[in-house]
């Protein structure tokens, strides 16, 4: 997928490299929208311990974050329908290597905790033929400096289909 992690994991003892690259806002034909504005990307590597667990490590441009993260399958879909799901569950926890100024508290106090975040998922799918895939996933994140007034964790959802028209083509829709 495009902006979701899926339930597939890295290989036994295969490492992957990502690139992972965000284009900017798009605004008018002036940045041929989005392509020229800012963009932000994150470097990773992921190696596969076994095929149902792989840790990771990364880095982000923007806000300099330097991350970990384990993603671990916990249940997979079998091809007689003992299984009818595969359910994966994914973690990473990020620091920042911003200017420590940038992450003084309210009582204008530093500490290594605030440059802190935090994200969990749970992700279900099902290969439904060889044609059609469907994914739902849940998350929780938590920043554990914000400003003041706002919440420090987020509950979200995702949804994701993938339609395999020919080998060779898929329509993939995300959100």
């Amino acid at each position: 997928l495009i902006n979701n992690q899926t339930v597939e994991n890295a290989g036994k003892n295969s490492l992957d490299f990502i690139i992972q690259h965000r284009f900017g806002l798009i605004k008018d034909d002036e940045d041929l929208f989005g392509l020229f504005a800012p963009s932000n990307i994150r470097l990773g590597l992921n190696y596969g311990i076994t095929k149902d667990l792989s840790f990771g490590i990364g880095a982000t441009k923007d806000k300099k974050l330097y991350d970990l993260q384990a993603k671990y399958t916990i249940l997979r879909q079998d091809k007689d329908g003992g299984i009818p799901v595969t359910i994966t569950y994914f973690g990473d926890v990020a620091k920042s290597a911003m200017d420590d100024v940038t992450f003084l508290n309210q009582d204008s106090v530093f500490k290594t905790a605030n440059k802190l975040s935090y994200f969990n998922e749970i992700m279900i799918a099902r290969k439904i033929n060889s044609h059609l895939s469907l994914q739902v996933a849940g998350s929780y994140s938590y920043f554990n400096l914000v400003e003041p007034g706002t919440d420090h964790g987020y509950i979200g959802i995702a949804l994701a289909g993938r339609y395999k028209f020919s080998p060779q083509s898929s329509a993939m829709v995300d959100f």
